[in-house]
């Protein structure tokens, strides 16, 4: 085979198949065992995964590779600290070092340095709400407040300091910045140390900041041109002026304030594709289609904050739609579906008008299913034509089901048997006899 592509034959080197067999073994593992969010996660802007603690610990464990680290702590002013680490890989077969990466973190990062202070209820310290309708601020009991009211002027709303103000228990961040260096130093040497940075990347900086917590949505960096609006958004009119400012970091959050201001990012110098229907080349530049009389054509750093009102309004918003989702999965799409499920529960006729006790019913409904309604024939029949392309028995397959989920393909659910289905599309025409990645 090197002789046919003119390569050089170098002594212990791997063969074009063992590269080939090794990559299709990452893409099994993660199409089989890791899953969205816990083992890996999708940053907007970034067309690869980013790698997460768990799945570094997945990859580590399929390819028999321990990490030890080694790290060094740096006092910085104001009792803020910052930690580098080393992580070295080594095949604990042999003890052979196969891999070492390097990772850095400190508090004086906008994530461990800062906090947002907000209005905090005198009595009982849970976080106070705004009146709609009067002005005053109130403990919501609902939320676990104690349901006392305090008048918008009384000294003990007005004394307390709100907005972004320093840590001041920044020492209880300390482990959390110890471990967050190790996490970095880990995802660099395993991406290196298995070839798998061609499959995900670790751009995903603040993704494990302490375990147990998933990661905090991180603003897009390549927001859509403002020629193209989300529905909703007001269009923009007049001439765009470019600033000479960068694209604020909460645009995406706020997009609909920045309009309506006149504000919004626009690609300047790209070649509209199209067959794509996409402008290549080009860079995204800030701008305004405000006049420059009259009004400041400084576009504002920090957008008015939202009413809590209106917080809740949108959280709502965003509720309902993953409750839908969920309801559509489950069977109760369409019209058919909709009036189904009001027989079965008391629900309002339209979805729009859905409360937060209706999600939480809907919820505890769903969440009593054992299995999901959609049928598994369809799905069977495409895993068995795959399995015949690629040569494979059905006592094979089945066997591959086993090791994979440690359960029959006959009990195997809809979302494992796409997940088995995945994996046979990444293995070459003729699989081995025994099973290939299992």
């Amino acid at each position: 085979m090197s002789e046919e592509l003119g390569l050089t034959k170098v002594q212990g080197a791997l063969s074009v198949r063992d590269i080939r067999e090794q990559v299709n073994l990452i893409q099994g593992v993660m199409g089989a065992v890791m899953q969205k969010g816990i083992h890996y996660d999708v940053i907007p802007g970034c067309q690869k995964p980013s790698i997460l603690k768990a799945g570094c610990e997945k990859l580590l464990l399929t390819f028999r590779l321990s990490a030890d680290y080694e790290t060094a702590r740096k006092e910085l002013p104001n009792e803020h600290r910052e930690y580098e680490a080393k992580c070295t890989l080594r095949h604990i077969p042999t003890g052979q070092m196969v891999g070492a990466g390097i990772g850095m973190c400190s508090t004086m990062e906008a994530n461990y340095r800062w906090r947002e202070q907000k209005l905090a209820c005198p009595a009982c310290g849970m976080q106070l709400r705004k009146s709609k309708d009067r002005d005053e601020f109130y403990c919501w009991a609902k939320k676990g407040g104690c349901g006392k009211k305090f008048p918008a002027g009384a000294e003990a709303i007005t004394k307390q300091a709100t907005g972004r103000t320093e840590n001041p228990e920044i020492a209880d961040c300390y482990n959390t910045v110890l471990k967050m260096s190790e996490i970095r130093a880990l995802r660099h040497a395993t991406l290196g140390a298995t070839a798998a940075s061609d499959i995900f990347t670790q751009e995903m900086d603040q993704g494990e900041p302490e375990e147990g917590k998933r990661p905090a949505p991180r603003p897009d960096p390549t927001p859509r041109p403002a020629s193209t609006p989300s529905k909703g958004s007001p269009k923009p009119q007049g001439e765009f002026r470019v600033l000479d400012e960068p694209i604020p970091q909460d645009y995406r959050q706020n997009k609909a304030d920045y309009n309506a201001r006149g504000f919004f990012p626009r690609k300047i110098g790209g070649v509209y594709n199209r067959e794509t229907r996409k402008t290549e080349g080009g860079e995204w530049a800030w701008g305004t289609t405000n006049p420059p009389e009259g009004e400041s054509t400084t576009s504002p750093s920090q957008v008015e904050p939202t009413t809590q009102e209106e917080a809740d309004k949108d959280q709502l918003e965003k509720d309902r739609d993953a409750v839908l989702a969920r309801l559509k999965g489950a069977g109760y799409s369409g019209v058919a579906g909709w009036k189904r499920l009001r027989g079965e529960l008391s629900l309002p006729v339209k979805r729009v008008d859905l409360t937060q006790d209706d999600l939480d019913e809907i919820t505890s409904m769903l969440d009593q299913y054992t299995r999901t309604e959609t049928p598994r024939e369809p799905f069977i029949e495409d895993l068995y034509a795959i399995a015949n392309a690629r040569g494979l028995r059905p006592d094979q397959v089945d066997s591959r089901a086993q090791a994979a989920f440690q359960t029959p393909l006959e009990e195997c659910t809809v979302e494992q048997i796409q997940k088995l289905t995945t994996i046979l599309r990444s293995l070459p025409a003729t699989a081995p006899a025994d099973g290939g990645l299992y």
